[in-house]
């Protein structure tokens, strides 16, 4: 009786999603949505970028109550029972009755190589609260044909870049080893010339002052933008800015944030 109860409560549904990145290799994915409370879970991609995961899915709350979605509470839990946190503090989305919303998850591998990764399991129970509460959505199996992640890529109303640009130290100085994603971003916007206006953004972490921060950020964004001229983007379409420290989106508490405080951020017009 419990069986048949839990069967009626999930709806399984069979997904095979292909990402649609303009540059790098496309990776493919194999993997189950499923739907419990009221809510429903569908994964679109999956890919690994060096040492992280990136795994996407879109929620449905068919509920009666909102949902809060917190992916900093996500954990992926490898076949050998190694479970891993989520990369970054994250923040929460409220999804109201009858609402949906996409989602993006990073997972640093801790030391594992994603391309010998065949099958993962993507928790979101403590991830997806109704009331407060964890949702109890099953976990989702996940099965990698692993390739690796597109360089950059269109997601909402950014050009998401799949790896961070690199600069000499104290500098603005782009390292010859981010010379691809810069191509990617232009190679994106060649394509697209409905993108009138892209935004570079440079930020930092919060070693040294405010102010000498603000500046580099400046220069960086900067650089950035003068780059993606040199490739033949126009430069009417470009505007770029720095924000310091001002805008983390980790803790500065640790080498693992502030690596992901130091970035390029690309916010797109005309879509």
């Amino acid at each position: 009786m419990k069986l048949r109860r839990l069967a009626s409560a999930l709806l399984i549904v069979a997904l095979a999603a292909q990402a649609t990145g303009c540059a790098g290799a496309k990776t493919f994915m194999h993997a189950e949505g499923v739907a419990a409370s009221g809510i429903r879970v569908s994964p679109s991609e999956v890919y690994s970028n060096k040492s992280m995961l990136i795994v996407k899915f879109k929620v449905f709350n068919d509920a009666r109550s909102p949902v809060v979605l917190d992916p900093s509470a996500a954990r992926l839990t490898l076949p050998d029972g190694h479970v891993l946190s989520a990369k970054g503090s994250g923040q929460t989305t409220t999804i109201d009755p009858g609402g949906s919303t996409n989602a993006r998850v990073d997972f640093k591998s801790d030391g594992f190589e994603w391309k010998s990764v065949r099958l993962a399991q993507l928790n979101l129970a403590n991830a997806l609260l109704i009331s407060g509460s964890p949702s109890h959505v099953p976990p989702i199996e996940v099965l990698l044909e692993a390739r690796d992640a597109p360089l950059a890529q269109i997601e909402r109303n950014q050009i998401v870049i799949n790896d961070q640009i690199q600069f000499r130290v104290g500098s603005a100085d782009i390292l010859g080893d981010s010379d691809p994603i810069v191509d990617a971003v232009a190679e994106i916007l060649a394509a697209h010339p409905n993108i009138t206006k892209l935004h570079v953004e440079g930020h930092t972490d919060n070693t040294g002052g405010s102010a000498a921060n603000l500046e580099l950020s400046k220069r960086r964004a900067a650089s950035v933008l003068a780059a993606l001229v040199s490739r033949g983007v126009a430069r009417s379409r470009l505007t770029s800015a720095g924000f310091g420290d001002s805008k983390p989106l980790d803790t500065n508490d640790n080498d693992d944030g502030r690596q992901r405080n130091r970035r390029v951020e690309f916010h797109m017009d005309g879509q």
